[in-house]
């Protein structure tokens, strides 16, 4: 036959447990004040949504761009942010320099003809 494991030091701690946890309810005296809040009124303006991102980006073709004539730039028309085409224009230079050099060309090559011609 078993014997029942209650032992009268448990039952003992169980009451006072109980008793303890009953006179806890009865010293709290209502509830606490609500918690202060602010108000704001709303603002009504427009708002940019952007995101900035570190990156790093590889063109498609690489192309290596080269002046067929020197001279300094006056304007860049193209940005390195956009695809471009073969006939674009990106640069534009200085016109002054060049049309003083192809005017000396041709003056070169208007002299040169007539020995040129009279030689053949």
């Amino acid at each position: 036959m078993l014997k029942p494991v209650f032992k009268p030091r448990f039952g003992a701690m169980a009451l006072l447990t109980v008793l303890a946890a009953c006179g806890q309810g009865q010293q709290q005296t209502g509830a606490p004040p609500p918690p202060t809040v602010t108000v704001a009124k709303p603002v009504i303006q427009s708002v940019v949504d952007h995101d900035d991102y570190v990156a790093a980006s590889s063109p498609l073709i690489p192309v290596e761009v080269r002046a067929r004539v020197s001279g300094y730039l006056e304007q860049v028309t193209s940005s390195t942010v956009r695809r471009s085409n073969k006939v674009d224009l990106l640069f534009t230079i200085e016109s002054g320099s060049c049309r003083t050099r192809l005017n000396q060309a041709k003056g070169a090559l208007a002299q040169a003809r007539p020995t040129w011609l009279s030689r053949g």
